[in-house]
């Protein structure tokens, strides 16, 4: 058998593992997978024929959980935008209306926010951590398709344009008059052009908690857009795990890697 490249063990990366390790047990995903049993217990051994089958059973739930979560981000942002239409039709004090607005949306943005949270460090990890870790345990490491971690991105993506949107529009008296996101699209517009690293339009905070949504989105867009490019350009020079299992199996036959078998 070939000898490993055995990656070079630095302090830095050490640390951010074992940070990164610790906050990857609290993402809304990682919950649901131990919640449904779809994780592998430590130590668990699997035969051959189970590993493929349970790699499957957790791609799948992944999958399921970005498309419900996008769709989940969208529909909120929709549904309050026409519940504060609603208000203004019904006669009570427009306080009061607001105050049942944000009593509703609290909830809603607890999630957001623990949504957000898990896919930062979910895809930092997928991108700077897991690649490492795999090497230093002498496993080969490899994506299962381009396309598919592409799609996710920008469903990721897309998720969090849309929570912002939605924290725009139910906090709108965080920001001066002339330019506050009081509309469907005028909220979605500061979203999108915040995500896009465009600049915050006529987004001008009024207090500290305008400037730290403000500036959240901000950070957040710049690693995001980091990411979607990483997928879409970065990962493509990655092989997949099929292409490394080839090669895998034309080394251990003694035929050179990218080379044609012998007839």
């Amino acid at each position: 058998m070939p000898e490993r490249d055995v990656p070079e063990r630095y302090y830095i990366l050490g640390l951010v593992k074992q940070l990164f390790g610790t906050l990857k047990d609290f993402i809304p995903l990682n919950v649901i997978l131990v919640l449904l049993g779809c994780t592998r217990a430590k130590g668990e051994n699997l035969s051959e024929g189970e590993e493929p089958r349970r790699t499957r059973q957790i791609n799948e739930c992944t999958d399921k959980w970005v498309l419900g979560n996008m769709t989940l981000s969208i529909v909120c942002f929709l549904g309050f935008c026409g519940l504060h239409c609603m208000f203004r039709f019904i006669p009570i004090p427009r306080a009061l209306a607001s105050g049942i607005v944000l009593l509703l949306a609290a909830p809603v943005g607890f999630y957001a926010v623990w949504r957000i949270y898990g896919i930062v460090v979910s895809q930092f990890s997928v991108l700077a951590l897991d690649p490492v870790r795999k090497l230093e345990e002498g496993d080969k490491y490899g994506v299962e398709s381009h396309e598919r971690s592409f799609v996710l991105a920008l469903m990721n993506y897309i998720t969090i344009l849309f929570w912002f949107a939605f924290a725009y529009r139910n906090a709108h008296f965080l920001f001066s008059r002339g330019g506050q996101p009081d509309g469907l699209f005028r909220s979605l517009y500061a979203s999108l052009a915040t995500m896009s690293l465009l600049g915050a339009g006529k987004l001008e905070p009024k207090g500290p908690l305008g400037y730290i949504l403000l500036l959240t989105q901000l950070a957040v867009a710049l690693f995001m857009t980091s990411v979607v490019l990483a997928q879409a350009v970065g990962t493509i020079q990655r092989k997949t795990l099929a292409e490394l299992d080839a090669e895998s199996r034309k080394q251990v036959n003694g035929i050179e890697p990218g080379s044609d078998p012998p007839e």
